[in-house]
């Protein structure tokens, strides 16, 4: 297993950004003004099976295919945290798992998680350690994920590298 993150085996996405924890007893957040920002250079916060790196592009793989609106996330304590993720239409998300559990619920578009399309108002429970992957439909996706932690691993278990091909950027043949 390729480790990116060598500091630490949790991701530290969230460190010192908007809507982290402030010790306050109540804290407020706002969906509609926070922004969204693209997770750049997001191969450095996963691990992967150790032939991928070798044959798979990962920098180009992730670039333009994740943004995150941080609603709130506790880095100091590594408790809950709540974000939306935006993925392009198309976009296929190899098999991985966390290691924390996270709940997904849909806002806007689609995503396929097995054999079970997911629409807006719809989501799934994963216990940590599930491994799972997602393709999004032709809009695209935007979801809400809760977790108990702020910090976490991704963790790739996909070793075929036909399977990280970019497919929201390929055209279907019978297009």
């Amino acid at each position: 297993m390729t480790v990116a993150n060598t500091e630490s085996s949790r991701s530290q996405l969230f460190e010192n950004v908007a809507g982290t924890r402030s010790g306050k007893r109540i804290e407020f957040f706002d969906y509609h003004s926070m922004a969204d920002f693209e997770i750049a250079d997001a191969e450095q916060y996963c691990e992967y099976p150790d032939n991928i790196p070798g044959a798979v592009d990962l920098h180009a793989f992730h670039d333009g295919t994740c943004k995150v609106q941080t609603l709130y996330a506790d880095s100091e304590n590594d408790g809950v945290s709540l974000g939306v993720y935006t993925f392009p239409p198309n976009f296929s998300f190899p098999r991985h798992w966390h290691d924390c559990d996270q709940i997904v619920f849909v806002l806007e578009g689609t995503v396929s998680v097995g054999n079970r399309q997911l629409r807006p108002g719809e989501g799934y429970y994963t216990r940590a350690g599930a491994t799972y992957a997602f393709k999004t439909g032709p809009r695209g996706v935007r979801f809400m994920e809760f977790r108990p932690v702020t910090n976490f691993r991704t963790v790739f278990v996909e070793d075929n590298p036909d399977r990280w091909a970019r497919t929201d950027l390929t055209t279907p043949a019978d297009a």
